[in-house]
């Protein structure tokens, strides 16, 4: 197609000829819609249509007013597609006829020539006749049931050697290979991508772009103005903007290759602030370094310190910013930083195979840096001392492993993190795209020492999406954005559900001795329970094989002198139902664990939890 232009028709009319009184052709006019518009705004970019031998007519929809007032376009139910077989004009009478110009007293127009100059808006473009009315074309009614049209030029002849490219390129698998073949989608590296090329079986992919735009487009007749969506080749009617070679003419070129760098990083010139040194647009050819390959793509790049740190799928590198290292010839081969004119100075490849898939994982803070490594199964953290694996450390490295093996790949989990300032905790967010129900958060709370660092446990809440500043952190769920760590929210109360709290106290004190077990007091100013059954337990044993479970609902609590009071029920294991807490055997065993719930909304200590039980001989 070597030209095309949308336009709307302003009027449609059968010619008759002899022996046929339906017509055998029919005029179409359009083209004041490209003078009154330009004559109207003189910013008007699109060219005037001038017709050619061999152009045609496709008629793309029609407008119309829905119930509430919208005015909508709908695309015809056939391929209406016809040659424009020839223009004409109006038939004209001596000074007042419609084919030649008129000055504003009514007189023509003459040329330098003494020729009457004809008005090309009033040019009829002549097609085949079809019985538009069963399409729903009316002529009387264009104004408000618009018709949009598309006309445009079939190439005759395209020069030999010259090809139009269309959309993204898709790569060649195995290249410079004798097993070479198309690639189709299913490495996933680009959109669109459905199937590569077998042997019988061709590649299949999805074009997402093309050559052309989508925009809306305004134009006026001496009848209506119109607005409508329609295909363009420059982005805007009212400058020109061929600003892509997309669709545009390029020669073939045999030892043409394309070629993934997807380990090297590209850097721009220096800009230094308060001064008229600005570089950042310049990018020279030799700026860029090259990472191995074989530890995989780049996934992630943060800026620490002076420092900035690299994370491929299987390797961390640092690349010092405006600095070089410069080690010393020593036993101890100590390392002199200096200044450079370089941006990117020195660059150290580190010992660990650690790395990331999920570069959102990745959070920077107080000079250190966070990330989970999918294939490790591990949360790491670079405190500038090397990589260390926390889950190992801290001792959550099974959990996270039997969590993490219940996602099916590393594209079907999302991982998210943030930096809570306010309670020095980093949130890992797990978000399982096939089974929502395995998503997660974990928290690790970093101060700063060994002593001090813990994971603070899994929760329940799992955002889209963090945002954080200081000691504001936000989060998005559902296309809505909250705020953490309110002092005016109910406690508990996450993305608008309301949820209980609970924590588990043991007692095991003479671990070895058998206890037997009477009652609980806590010193809180709420009371709290053990609502469901096996919320009080005793492990087993070896003078108890079964174990014992139990429950303690809020309602057996009482206020004893400031203290929150219950007798202990017996044991459910040992009779049917809920009849074992009268009829069960007593609680006894070497330890005791009772899981604790509240569902207060604001925030309440638990100063102490105490059990009363005697020992016994067996």
């Amino acid at each position: 197609m070597g030209y095309y232009v949308w336009c709307p028709i302003y009027n449609i009319e059968a010619v008759e000829t002899s022996g046929d009184a339906s017509g055998s052709f029919l005029n179409i006019s359009v083209i004041q819609n490209f003078t009154v518009t330009s004559e109207n705004y003189g910013k008007f970019n699109v060219e005037k249509y001038e017709w050619q031998k061999g152009d045609r007519m496709r008629f793309m929809f029609k407008g119309s007013i829905d119930a509430n007032g919208n005015e909508i376009f709908v695309t015809f139910a056939d391929n209406l597609d016809f040659e424009i077989v020839a223009v004409q004009y109006p038939g004209d009478t001596e000074g007042g006829g419609t084919t030649y110009l008129h000055n504003d007293l009514g007189d023509y127009v003459y040329d330098q020539a003494g020729n009457k100059i004809k008005d090309q808006a009033q040019t009829l473009l002549v097609i085949p006749h079809f019985n538009y009315v069963l399409y729903g074309i009316d002529g009387d009614r264009l104004s408000t049931e618009k018709v949009i049209i598309q006309i445009y030029r079939p190439k005759k002849n395209v020069e030999s050697g010259v090809y139009y490219g269309l959309s993204q390129s898709y790569p060649i698998l195995n290249p410079h290979t004798d097993t070479r073949y198309h690639s189709g989608g299913t490495t996933g590296l680009l959109p669109g991508w459905d199937r590569d090329q077998a042997i019988g079986v061709p590649a299949q992919g999805t074009i997402e772009s093309g050559d052309a735009y989508i925009i809306p487009r305004f134009m006026e007749n001496d009848s209506f103005s119109a607005i409508f969506p329609c295909e363009s080749m420059s982005y805007s009617d009212w400058y020109g903007s061929d600003s892509i070679g997309v669709g545009l003419a390029n020669v073939e070129n045999r030892n043409a290759y394309s070629q993934q760098f997807i380990s090297n990083l590209r850097y721009s010139g220096t800009l230094i602030q308060d001064t008229r040194v600005n570089d950042l647009s310049r990018f020279m050819g030799s700026d860029f370094v090259t990472l191995p390959d074989k530890y995989g793509a780049i996934n992630s790049m943060e800026e620490v310190g002076f420092v900035l740190k690299v994370l491929q799928k299987s390797k961390p590198s640092s690349l010092y910013i405006g600095r070089a290292g410069v080690t010393q010839p020593s036993a101890e081969g100590t390392e002199i930083m200096s200044s450079t004119k370089d941006v990117l100075g020195t660059l150290r490849q580190q010992e660990s195979d650690y790395g990331t898939v999920h570069p959102y994982s990745v959070v920077t803070y107080n000079g250190r840096m966070c990330f989970f490594d999918y294939y490790a199964q591990a949360i790491c953290r670079d405190a500038g001392n090397g990589i260390e694996n926390l889950s190992d450390i801290y001792g959550i490295s099974r959990d996270l492993r039997e969590r993490c093996q219940l996602f099916a790949s590393e594209s079907d989990v999302d991982v998210i993190a943030a930096w809570d300032q306010e309670n020095s905790l980093v949130l890992f967010t797990f978000l399982d795209l096939q089974t929502p129900g395995n998503s997660f958060t974990l928290g690790f709370r970093d101060q700063g020492g060994r002593e001090r660092d813990a994971f603070t446990g899994f929760y329940q809440f799992t955002p889209d999406f963090y945002g954080w500043a200081k000691k504001t952190i936000t989060s998005f769920k559902d296309n809505s954005l909250w705020i953490h760590n309110s002092k005016t929210a109910p406690r508990c109360n996450f993305y608008g559900a309301q949820y209980s709290y609970w924590v588990t106290v043991v007692a095991n004190k003479l671990p070895l001795a058998v206890k037997r077990f009477f009652r609980m007091l806590i010193s809180s100013p709420y009371m709290l329970g053990a609502p469901d059954p096996g919320d009080v337990a005793i492990e087993e044993t070896g003078n108890n094989p079964t174990g014992q479970m139990s429950m303690l609902p809020e309602a057996q609590f009482e206020s004893v002198q400031g203290k929150w009071v219950a007798e202990f029920g017996k044991n459910m294991e040992s009779a049917s139902d809920f009849a074992g807490l009268i009829d069960g055997d007593d609680l006894q065993g070497q330890s005791i664990s009772v899981r604790l719930e509240g569902n207060q909304t604001v925030e309440h200590k638990i100063l102490s939890v105490e059990f009363e039980g005697l020992t016994t001989k067996i």
